[in-house]
């Protein structure tokens, strides 16, 4: 007799909707429906476009969000409408690490001009400008590293 194996489960496939969240979703555009009676009728294509659509959502954010859009909207929900309420109920996870510097960027950080160091270059500019004159940018860029604290930044030095 042959070996049994484990049938390979596809990864693509994702988590099936239980039947009761399907039901749930059934119901509540049926609601709709009948609240928003010039849509129509749903095709079950529609139909099985709100289940994939739903099926990743707790029954209680798709309950809130149905519920929400019943009250406060005016026509038929598009189901961009109730993923958005979906999600405003129970909304990811923050992404913990939000900087999207590497290593060789963070060493950088605090080796080059400073918001401040702009503003004052920006000021002595439109002073320039307002004379009608043409501002001597490397005139200014070596007056400003004069100005700084530590001098010009490592990559603006001469060596």
């Amino acid at each position: 007799m042959p070996k049994s194996t484990r049938r390979k489960s596809n990864s693509n496939a994702g988590m099936q909707p239980t039947s009761q969240k399907l039901e749930r979703i059934d119901s509540h555009l049926q609601k709709m429906l009948d609240y928003f009676p010039a849509k129509g009728e749903l095709s079950p294509g529609e139909i099985q476009d709100w289940h994939r659509d739903l099926g990743d959502f707790s029954l209680e954010a798709i309950d809130f969000a149905f519920e929400s859009h019943r009250r406060n909207a005016i026509f038929f929900p598009l189901p961009a409408q109730i993923i958005d309420l979906c999600i405003s109920y129970d909304p990811p996870d923050p992404v913990v690490n939000t900087s999207r510097c590497d290593a060789i960027c963070k060493a950088r950080h605090g080796k080059g001009y400073h918001w401040n160091d702009m503003y004052w270059l920006f000021e002595k500019m439109k002073q320039a400008y307002a004379k009608g004159d043409v501002p001597d940018v490397d005139a200014l860029m070596k007056e400003l590293d004069s100005k700084r604290v530590g001098g010009a930044p490592e990559w603006r030095r001469v060596a």
